[in-house]
């Protein structure tokens, strides 16, 4: 609705300020403010592919590991040590119920 609270034909109808509805550059700003953002449940991000990940590792190519391998490290899924192959195999007994002491 407008100020003068008559509806907007659909066809002419742009939320953007002036400054902005002739501006090539804007989708891109656009988008890159709401794909940047910290509000990861923002609607607006469903618009947006995700990123093609075979890009991204090859882009990165510099560092020591690639970022999928990266991954698996950190969240040992690839590599894990004595320790902690104790520990998950206490929270998998059947039955356990007290906390640990670790």
């Amino acid at each position: 609705m407008r100020g003068d609270e008559s509806l907007a034909n659909l066809a002419t109808f742009d939320p953007r300020p002036e400054d902005y509805r002739q501006d090539i550059s804007y989708s891109t700003y656009f988008r890159n403010t709401y794909i940047n953002s910290r509000c990861a449940t923002a609607p607006i991000l469903q618009l947006y592919m995700a990123a093609n990940m075979y890009a991204f590792s090859s882009d990165h190519d510099y560092l020591p590991k690639s970022p999928a391998d990266m991954f698996l490290d950190a969240f040992l899924i690839t590599t894990i040590d004595e320790h902690n192959c104790q520990i998950i195999e206490r929270y998998s007994w059947p039955g356990y119920k007290q906390k640990m002491d670790v």
